[in-house]
């Protein structure tokens, strides 16, 4: 007597929702159009260009710095003070008030998402890392390089948008000094890797 045949599932009663007849997808459990796959959630994006979505943490809403203090950024024995942030406010922005330290967010991250507007000013002078120099520090000690590289000499792990002393950008788009920069990075910290169950490394893309 012959065996029954392996036969493919029947047709999904709704295939505007997926389908399960479908290969499956190499090192995952779905398959091609999978129904029962995760969708993403929702997120409205701003109403205007350079709005933030629906999801975004504001850090800076161009009126103060009360959702950052006072620190000192740049070791793995970084420190965050509870005084206030030390840099002024005026007209929609934030700036170094120079000699007064770092600032940092009160609000602590791990894997994050960020978007950055920054700006040197028109007047700005000095040669290589003396023009405008500062940073964004992921984790109080990951540095994107802020500083003036436009038509700039100076080494290429240092140029703005470089991870510093680390990674080159991949070009320098950098607008002349008066000019808004808009960079955008994505960190993943150290996590345990599902499959292997070790640890998997620290990754930043900045755009």
């Amino acid at each position: 007597m012959a065996g029954q045949q392996d036969r493919p599932p029947a047709p999904d009663a709704n295939p505007d929702a997926g389908f399960s007849d479908t290969p499956l997808l190499p090192g995952l459990p779905y398959h091609v159009h999978d129904p029962l796959r995760p969708h993403p959630r929702a997120v409205r994006p701003g109403a205007l260009p350079g709005q933030p979505p629906s999801d975004a943490i504001i850090l800076f809403d161009g009126t103060g710095l009360s959702k950052w203090t006072a620190a000192r950024l740049g070791t793995a024995a970084y420190t965050v003070s509870a005084d206030p942030a030390p840099w002024k406010t005026e007209h929609g922005y934030f700036e170094v008030v120079p000699g007064s330290g770092d600032i940092a967010t009160k609000e602590k991250f791990g894997d994050v998402q960020l978007h950055v507007e920054w700006m040197e000013p028109p007047g700005v002078t000095g040669a290589s890392q003396n023009r405008g120099n500062s940073g964004i520090f992921l984790m109080g000690l990951f540095e994107i390089q802020v500083l003036d590289s436009f038509l700039s000499q100076t080494y290429a792990d240092g140029q703005a948008g470089a991870i510093y002393g680390q990674w080159p950008p991949l070009v320098n788009a950098l607008r002349k000094p008066g000019g808004m920069a808009d960079l955008r990075h994505r960190f993943r910290c150290t996590g345990l890797s599902r499959a292997a169950n070790a640890p998997d490394p620290r990754t930043l893309r900045s755009f």
